[in-house]
């Protein structure tokens, strides 16, 4: 009887200390999570670039994050149409 005690015992103080709790960010659903999937967010594609009108000195020290007068537009791009652009304009397009 008193084996079956100490038996009965410890597997209840294993079964206490070692048990996990379930972390949701470590799940196989999560796992392979991608965010696109989820999510959907605005992208500001340029159209009409100016740097074709620079020159010499201007054309090499361009920087368009700095160029107020850049013409672009926001787009929202659902993530299942991303697979559908196409073309140099999208070449380097990132969700």
């Amino acid at each position: 009887m008193k084996n079956i005690l100490l038996v009965l015992g410890f597997i209840f103080i294993a079964s206490s200390s070692f048990a996990q709790k379930k972390d949701d960010l470590k799940s196989f659903e999560f796992k392979n999570a991608k965010v696109s999937k989820y999510t959907s967010q605005n992208t500001v594609i340029t159209i009409n670039s100016t740097k074709s009108n620079l020159k010499s000195y201007q054309f090499k020290n361009h920087k368009i994050w700095e160029n107020k007068k850049e013409d672009s537009k926001i787009v929202a791009i659902e993530p299942s149409k991303k697979a559908k652009l196409m073309g140099p304009k999208y070449k380097n397009f990132k969700h």
